[in-house]
């Protein structure tokens, strides 16, 4: 009989992903006991850091009783993960904008809604496109790293957000370098923090709500 196995995490890996790539729902994995102390650690399925052991279990058989004289049709249930993007310029949302998200190379045309939200399903295992704004016009293309957030409690995990919501970051270096600090400031002003440049408690938490995640 099979066993279960512990998954270490890569950058880029969620609980999302790792569950379809071996067979099984996300809940699966993130309901296991085995991994409770993981799901207290990062509380958000989709945010895991290199390094964390996600708990696989074993796929189980389960069997069906259907007449032999019949033809049946069994169809695999999937959740598809969803891409939720808001859209601002100048603290303004960009709405009624037209724009192609290229994944795996299909492209999926819409427009942004009137809070400059995009919102569309996509394959769990996806983990990289392209976002066009204005298409065909004075078109601006932004590399998408899908499933790439580290949690917030990682410097890493705020450069990423903080350059998600406009601020320049600089390169992400491993240390808190002067464009990162920088950065933390304008965005503690904004926010009507006190302005350290440190990535306290209280900044981490509004910079979590602020991105959504």
């Amino acid at each position: 009989m099979a066993e279960g196995f512990n998954y270490i995490c890569v950058q880029g890996d969620s609980v999302e992903s790792i569950a379809a790539e071996h067979g099984h729902f996300w809940q699966t994995l993130w309901d296991d006991s085995h991994n409770s102390e993981l799901k207290e650690l990062r509380k958000d399925p989709q945010i895991l850091f290199p390094g964390d052991s996600v708990y696989v279990p074993a796929l189980r058989e389960k069997e069906e009783s259907k007449a032999t004289d019949g033809r049946h049709t069994f169809k695999r249930k999937g959740v598809p993960s969803k891409l939720r993007l808001v859209l601002m310029e100048n603290g303004k949302p960009r709405a009624a904008e037209k724009y192609v998200i290229e994944l795996d190379g299909k492209l999926i045309e819409g427009t942004t809604a009137g809070d400059g939200s995009v919102e569309i399903p996509i394959p769990p295992t996806v983990k990289s496109g392209r976002l066009i704004l204005s298409p065909g016009q004075k078109e601006r293309i932004f590399p998408l790293n899908l499933g790439g957030l580290d949690p917030i409690t990682e410097l890493s995990g705020v450069q990423t957000r903080l350059r998600n919501l406009g601020f320049p970051v600089g390169e992400q270096v491993g240390g808190l370098n002067d464009e990162t600090r920088e950065a933390i400031e304008m965005f503690q002003d904004q926010m009507g923090l006190p302005v350290t440049g440190e990535p306290d408690a209280a900044t981490r938490d509004k910079l979590k709500q602020q991105h959504g995640c």
